[in-house]
């Protein structure tokens, strides 16, 4: 696990965050059905960090009823690390309107591959938690494609 400086965390951590908000493409449904719909939400993004920037891509696939939906995830993280995060993720979809706020809750592990331990050989490479939360918003566009930001 790499522990970073706590200084230099709260410096960019409002630069790195508005600038992780990547472009998600959702296979959307216009309304979930009481009976409950599988969909994958499949998505790529550029992170832009202190030093560096990269990209990342995530697919999660699971099934929603009503304004609850629950899946399992996988993507690709290219920020300093070449990183697979494996995870759960969880999201609560407001009112009935299928364009509308959402709520979202992703845990899991993530495994550094492609490891050079010559360059680094006082980091842990060991598979670490993954955590990312937030809030967003889902436009349709027509059927069953839609921008989640």
């Amino acid at each position: 696990m790499v522990i970073l400086n706590q200084k230099l965390m709260v410096k960019y951590s409002l630069p790195v965050i508005m600038l992780v908000i990547c472009l998600q493409v959702a296979n959307g449904q216009t309304g979930a059905s009481r009976k409950g719909m599988f969909y994958s939400i499949n998505s790529g993004g550029w992170i832009k960090g202190a030093s560096e920037s990269a990209f990342q891509w995530q697919t999660v696939n699971g099934f929603q009823k009503n304004n609850f939906f629950v899946g399992l995830g996988v993507g690709l993280d290219r920020y300093r690390f070449t990183s697979v995060p494996v995870f759960a993720d969880g999201r609560i979809y407001t009112g009935r309107s299928p364009q509308g706020f959402f709520l979202y809750e992703d845990a899991g592990l993530n495994y550094v591959v492609g490891k050079d331990r010559s360059d680094h050989p006082e980091l842990n490479y060991s598979p670490g938690f993954y955590n990312d939360a937030g809030i967003g918003y889902k436009i349709i566009f027509s059927g069953r494609t839609g921008l989640l930001l």
